[in-house]
């Protein structure tokens, strides 16, 4: 199977981020190196990922890691752009009486904007090998199967486990607390007001 965006980028990342900080260590020692001359690399997401309707929260992911890979490889001539949009010619047809869009075609076309102070290029880097290694050992994805419901990509999300066993976890936790007491008839107009969930602090995508 051909790999996916991120982990090509991936590849690209690890083999210059190996090339340039050889060179700084041979700076370091005292040596005079040039600075390595190195081509743009380039990757525009494949077509069948942006069209994807068997898991589009998926292949979302996998464009949102490619996003972050593209940015942290900004400083050694590379880039990455989804640029779903192109490919909404192919949504139109007699025979479509409903909106084919798919959520990647909705994605801008700059994609997802990253300022490049808040990538950290050796955190990358070493993520980066992670999703090699997973692809390298397999296809890289779960099962067509799990699809539907995954939850790991080896860049944003590289704990492994899918939704379902997510979900299930969720349920026991819910189960085993007590159910809260129903209020009194005349607190209908207070219940009515109450938030559904309770504010919490911390920050998004906490654990």
């Amino acid at each position: 199977a051909d790999p996916p965006s991120h982990v090509k980028l991936c590849r690209e990342l690890i083999k210059r981020d190996e090339l340039f900080r050889s060179v700084a260590e041979a700076r370091s020692a005292g040596k005079h190196v040039k600075a390595p001359a190195v081509q743009m690399y380039e990757i525009e997401e494949a077509v069948e990922v942006c069209m994807d309707w068997n898991a589009p929260h998926a292949s979302l992911m996998d464009i949102y890691a490619s996003s972050v890979v593209g940015m942290a490889g900004s400083a050694y001539n590379m880039a990455y752009t989804p640029n779903c949009e192109r490919t909404r010619e192919h949504n139109s047809g007699p025979r479509l009486k409903f909106d084919a869009t798919s959520v990647q075609q909705a994605l801008p076309e700059s994609g997802l904007l990253l300022h490049p102070h808040t990538v950290d290029v050796e955190r990358v880097v070493k993520m980066c090998k992670g999703c090699v290694e997973e692809w390298d050992l397999g296809p890289g994805r779960l099962n067509d199967k799990d699809l539907a419901t995954r939850s790991h990509q080896c860049l944003l999300f590289p704990k492994p486990g899918t939704g379902k066993e997510a979900y299930a976890a969720g349920m026991e936790r819910v189960q085993g607390q007590q159910q809260m007491p129903a209020m009194p008839p005349q607190d209908v107009d207070q219940q009515r007001d109450m938030p559904l969930v309770p504010a919490r602090e911390g920050r998004m995508g906490d654990d």
